[in-house]
């Protein structure tokens, strides 16, 4: 068979690490929210192709990118898919998947020799307390029911960086919209841990559809699905201590926050900085709620303050956010409300009524799809071309080569 080699400037290679646990489950979600967050316009028109490989006991997973229209070209060429950057690399064949079964093979004997490992280590560890069957069983019994204080075993309660992750992005996958979203948390002194939950109201999607979505209530609305999702999470706290800012420095981050907040045309109803905490309540247009929520997640990093209380309500249009801050906690990478902006066009409960609704009563404005909403990043090519990639009001992604 023939050997057709792919154009560098017709695909795109990812390389990252991919937890042991994501390897044995989930792996295509996971795959998935990584390409979500790394190719600026993948959606349901591209298709990708993964091949894994260990690198010092961790799993690489190097992903190739192309676009179906292009894909399909290749193929009716015929011959055998090869990378023109990495000539051994077979791509979107029978071969190609061969490879990958074979490496995914070697990886999960790798996991399974580790994990017979581990086992081993923490049976020596146990037997030598004689309590093993003790801790089984009070973990099995606390994730059936929970203790008496409502406390959650740490087995069933993950991490809210990583829950939050994968439910905006199956909402995306599926096409669906948010009307609102809240985040709260408390922090555990004694277990330093900070555990809280979040909650989405989800229109558009089926239960099943969205990732960590069980035994929901489902109801519909002109035959659009939509349901209340409740999670749980618990973090850890970092071991870095929070910096100490000046009272006029933290006053000038309010204020500046205040003015830009305005001067993008969003109504302030509440604002508060006091010693321990900073308060933020305003509404502004769904269309620039990712530009709003940026303006506040990045003052509360360069002032470190961390995220307590955070909501976002979506109604006809515009959306209400409340946040609420808290000083002199330890420090965190993570940030909910810049997660929410990456995807605050999810937010909008009534959008795809209100198209339905446009197609009966007049023709489709077709200038609209052009107004740009927010730029998104850029795309770099081999050849030196940069295209600048933009979402419009309509949530539709478009390109625009940038001129040198």
């Amino acid at each position: 068979m023939k050997k057709v080699m792919v154009s560098v400037a017709d695909y795109e290679i990812y390389r990252f690490l991919m937890p042991w646990k994501f390897v044995f489950s989930r792996e295509k979600a996971f795959i998935l929210s990584e390409l979500e967050k790394m190719h600026p316009r993948f959606s349901g028109s591209c298709c990708y192709d993964t091949k894994y490989v260990l690198k010092k006991r961790q799993v690489m997973a190097e992903v190739v990118v192309m676009e179906k229209a292009r894909l399909a070209r290749y193929k009716t060429a015929g011959g055998e898919l090869f990378l023109e950057s990495e000539k051994k690399r077979s791509v979107f064949s029978n071969r190609a998947r061969i490879v990958r079964i074979l490496s995914i093979i070697l990886i999960l004997l790798a996991g399974f020799l580790s994990l017979r490992i581990a086992k081993s280590v923490m049976l020596e560890k146990t037997a030598s307390t004689g309590i093993s069957e003790r801790i089984v069983s009070s973990e099995h019994e606390q994730m059936r029911a929970g203790d008496e204080t409502g406390e959650i075993s740490k087995k069933s309660v993950r991490s809210s960086e990583e829950l939050l992750r994968e439910v905006f992005s199956s909402v995306s996958r599926r096409s669906g919209k948010i009307s609102a979203f809240s985040y709260e948390k408390n922090t555990l002194a004694a277990k330093r841990k900070m555990a809280g939950e979040c909650t989405f109201s989800i229109h558009g999607c089926n239960s099943e559809e969205i990732a960590n979505a069980q035994y929901c209530v489902v109801s519909f609305k002109d035959n659009e699905p939509h349901f209340e999702l409740l999670l749980p999470f618990e973090d850890a706290l970092s071991e870095t201590e929070n910096p100490i800012f000046a009272y006029e420095d933290e006053l000038l981050s309010i204020t500046e926050t205040r003015k830009q907040l305005r001067d993008l045309g969003a109504i302030i109803e509440r604002e508060h900085n006091g010693e321990t905490s900073a308060e933020f309540s305003f509404v502004t247009d769904a269309s620039r709620l990712y530009s709003c929520l940026k303006i506040c997640g990045e003052h509360a990093e360069q002032s470190s303050w961390q995220t307590k209380k955070f909501s976002v309500t979506e109604a006809d249009g515009k959306c209400r956010v409340q946040t609420s801050f808290s000083k002199g906690e330890k420090a965190r990478s993570f940030n909910p409300i810049l997660l929410c902006a990456q995807h605050a066009y999810l937010f909008g409960s009534e959008l795809k009524v209100q198209k339905k609704q446009k197609k009966l009563l007049s023709p489709p404005d077709s200038s609209k799809s052009l107004v740009v909403r927010e730029k998104l990043g850029e795309v770099r090519r081999d050849d030196g071309s940069v295209f600048v990639c933009y979402r419009t009001i309509d949530g539709k992604m478009t390109f625009e080569k940038k001129a040198l």
